[in-house]
């Protein structure tokens, strides 16, 4: 069932009236069932964003380090502000 039909449903069952506790009981409990769908669906969408920002940032940050890797121990200062500049960027940026 989808979420709209569901919500057809809850009014359906709200104007039927009849017995309208039982009714009443249902369409509740339908409005329910979509709040809670919908809620899910907003917070795996959120998990979701915070996947791919850690994964642009990790990206960025072995982009950042991969003078280390290739030059190997002999790197200066500027190497290491370079790095850090480009760390900080990714992170603006993400």
């Amino acid at each position: 069932m989808t979420q709209p039909t569901a919500l057809f449903l809850a009014d359906i069952l709200e104007d039927a009236g009849k017995p309208a506790d039982i009714a009443e009981k249902c369409a509740t409990e339908l409005r329910r069932l979509h709040e809670a769908h919908d809620w899910q669906y907003r917070m795996a969408g959120e998990r979701l964003r915070r996947v791919e920002k850690l994964e642009r940032q990790r990206d960025a940050l072995l982009e950042a380090l991969r003078p280390f890797v290739t030059i190997g121990i002999g790197f200066d200062m500027e190497d290491v502000r370079k790095a850090r500049a480009a760390i900080k960027k990714a992170e603006e940026n993400t």
